[in-house]
């Protein structure tokens, strides 16, 4: 990596110089680059607050995109002090590596002549355990088959961070030796805004920092992880004895018996499938990642093991913990989210 330490003159015209000489550096590195210190300027107008003491935002913290690339890492600006500067603390927690997604299911994958074939070959395997058990075992094993069918016929998001992270290296090769070309210039700031663009899901997706509910920082992963699950365990609660209800609290009214014995029919074969067709194909997948629309678009293949799998749990009114977890997706209220209060 590069360090660029920063301590910029008081006057505009002095500092001159200085953009001069970092926009050489930036056209020259091609390892991870942190820049940071005094720039002694403000970036735009409402950084800087008036009388009676001035108050404005000089000190930064700025990296390449290969910084973010390579490393996981947090940037904290502490208390000032007895200082007219804030000390910047910058962590590296540890080597960026490559995280396999989520998996998720995608409609455009039924349009693949491979499809129906991929979830076959995966579904002739068997599974002791009940009809759950057997039927979440085979949407596992699918998945590997599927992220394949996925890579082999359709745009892979990681060739296209390979591409542009390519073409930006040949641009930025070809401004060591023509550093001042105003053309090679604006190809690498396109190039950049493109790959940060293409990159930014992985970017926002790591929290490498957090303030928890008491305020206290909270620094890598596993940090992090125990500020959001103590947050969240203490709006959802937990585990209770139930309490028996007073009798005054019963409703009066009830149902008929004749309503009461068609609530306990038993579930009838063609409701399920009616049932699963009125769940928009497009809403939120559960935890293993398949939407209503998967089984619907390889339901000859797997109608019969989902039908048997709804029935069991009818019959036996048991709910296996594969089938019964759920997922908390932290999505952020703002741009730049600080505590885990600015999620939800």
């Amino acid at each position: 990596m590069d360090v660029t330490f920063v301590y910029a003159f008081n006057a505009r015209l002095d500092r001159r110089g200085l953009w001069s000489h970092l926009q050489s550096i930036s056209s020259q590195v091609t390892v991870p680059w942190l820049c940071f210190g005094d720039f002694n300027v403000v970036l735009n107008i409402d950084e800087s607050l008036g009388s009676p003491h001035v108050q404005a935002k000089l000190d930064r913290i700025l990296v390449s995109p290969q910084w973010f690339a390579s490393f996981r890492s947090t940037a904290t600006f502490l208390n000032a002090g007895i200082s007219d500067h804030s000390p910047c603390l910058v962590q590296i927690d540890g080597m960026a590596s490559p995280c396999r997604p989520t998996f998720k299911y995608l409609n455009c994958w039924a349009l693949s002549p491979q499809f129906q074939s991929t979830v076959c070959r995966s579904w002739s395997s068997h599974y002791s355990g009940g009809h759950i058990v057997s039927l979440f075992q085979k949407l596992k094993q699918l998945r590997s088959g599927l992220r394949q069918l996925h890579t082999s016929s359709f745009t892979n998001l990681s060739d296209r961070v390979a591409i542009c992270k390519l073409a930006l290296k040949h641009c930025q090769d070809n401004l060591s030796s023509s550093p001042m070309d105003s053309n090679l210039l604006r190809e690498e700031r396109a190039l950049v805004q493109e790959y940060l663009q293409i990159s930014a899901r992985k970017v926002r997706n790591n929290i490498g920092s957090i303030l928890d509910a008491a305020g206290k920082l909270c620094t890598g992963s596993y940090e992090v992880a125990q500020g959001f699950l103590a947050y969240y365990s203490s709006l959802l609660g937990s585990s209770t004895p139930v309490l028996p209800l007073p009798s005054h609290l019963f409703l009066q009214d009830t149902v008929s018996p004749e309503q009461c014995g068609s609530l306990i029919q038993p579930v009838r074969v063609p409701e399920i499938l009616d049932a699963l067709k009125s769940i928009d194909r497009n809403k939120s997948p559960g935890m293993d990642g398949y939407s209503s629309g998967f089984f619907l678009d390889a339901w000859t293949v797997v109608g019969q093991d989902f039908k048997n799998a709804v029935l069991e749990f009818f019959q036996t009114c048991s709910m296996p913990k594969v089938a019964n977890s759920t997922l908390l997706v932290l999505v952020p209220k703002m741009d730049t989210p600080l505590t885990v209060k600015d999620y939800r």
